[in-house]
């Protein structure tokens, strides 16, 4: 499978990931998708959720849009895309928005 392939079938496992949260159904799949997880880890794959972490303009795992007065206190409020690494390297910035 390519690295394309890859983070195309890891961004719909985000999308499944973040619907099941919203799901009373949640707790059924909730541990089939961290097996799925799993397996992409054991092979140096690993996707991050940067939902709720604090923003700094530094930041260069991600691309943000930020809704809201930049000299405050920025807080990640929305994950489009997570971030993705193959074997400690940046494969994919995560997709965010990000307010006060």
């Amino acid at each position: 499978m390519s690295e394309k392939e890859i983070i195309k079938l890891l961004n719909q496992l985000f999308e499944i990931e973040k619907k099941s949260a919203k799901s009373d159904d949640a707790i059924k799949i909730d541990r089939n998708i961290a097996r799925i997880k799993s397996i992409f880890e054991e092979q140096g794959i690993i996707m991050k959720n940067p939902l709720h972490e604090s923003y700094q303009d530094t930041r260069t795992d991600i691309d943000a849009e930020i809704d809201g007065d930049p000299s405050k206190k920025l807080m990640i409020t929305e994950v489009l895309k997570p971030i993705l690494y193959k074997d400690n390297q940046l494969i994919q910035k995560g997709l965010v928005i990000v307010e006060n």
